[in-house]
C-alpha cells in the first residue's frame, strides 16, 4: 500500500484543523462550565468540612 506524503499531510492538516476547531468549541464550553464548576467546587468544600468536622 502506498500512501503519497500529499495524502498524509492532508490527513494532518483535516485533523489539525479538527482539533483546533474542537479547542474553539471546548473554550467555548470551558467558559459556561467553569460558571458552574466553581459553585460545584464551593459546594463540595462545604460538604467535605461537614464530614471532615
Amino acid at each position: 500500500m502506498v500512501t503519497t506524503v500529499a495524502v498524509i499531510t492532508a490527513d494532518i492538516t483535516a485533523v489539525v484543523k479538527n482539533v483546533i476547531a474542537a479547542k474553539d468549541v471546548t473554550a467555548a464550553g470551558a467558559g459556561f462550565f467553569n460558571t458552574g464548576a466553581s459553585k460545584q467546587q464551593k459546594e463540595l468544600k462545604k460538604l467535605s468540612s461537614f464530614f471532615v468536622s
